[in-house]
């Protein structure tokens, strides 16, 4: 049986589907559809060194590390499946990332007076967005925290936020979504 890489992942989507949580299941789909199938979509072989080719160019484009190595899983999950399928024949998969794709990214914060501007703005603009931004600014809360936040949550006596549950934005286009 020799099947395209886009059937295959098709058949291993419908598989996992089962067996993760939704958000798991979204990033495997937003990996397959940014970057996996629009280079291995239609082909019926994938060799060890079209895998390292694969990441040394998504490294060469300015990916981070922790994007090339999870693409890649998933990629080497697609091929095991397409062996257990008995579509391809088994290849060994071992990518090798260079010592300094493990550089640390400096991130770049709002200086002492960018947040006092920007604390002054929200509070002469006053909205429901603009709490919710406050919050993060003052808190160190996540934005998927404070949009998990209710009224019931926030004492204002004790001057204490409790963080209950967490809202997370997930990516599934209609045709992929989990049941």
């Amino acid at each position: 049986m020799s099947l395209t890489f886009n059937q295959v992942a098709h058949l291993w989507k419908e598989e996992k589907r089962k067996y993760v949580k939704t958000a798991s299941y979204a990033v495997y789909i937003q990996l397959c559809k940014a970057y996996i199938l629009p280079v291995f979509g239609n082909r019926t072989h994938v060799t060890e060194e079209d895998v390292q080719s694969f990441a040394d160019g998504l490294m060469a484009r300015g990916y981070a590390i922790k994007t090339v190595k999870d693409t890649v899983l998933v990629l080497k999950m697609i091929l095991r499946y397409g062996e257990k399928l008995k579509a391809w024949p088994h290849i060994d998969v071992s990518v090798r990332y260079p010592a300094m794709a493990e550089e640390v990214r400096k991130v770049e914060t709002l200086s002492l007076q960018q947040q006092r501007r920007l604390l002054s703005y929200l509070h002469e603009h006053f909205s429901f967005r603009n709490i919710g931004l406050q919050i993060c600014l003052q808190s160190g809360l996540r934005i998927g925290e404070v949009c998990g936040l209710q009224w019931k949550d926030m004492d204002m006596a004790e001057g204490v936020i409790k963080v209950r549950k967490t809202v997370e934005r997930l990516y599934i286009s209609d045709g992929d979504k989990k049941e």
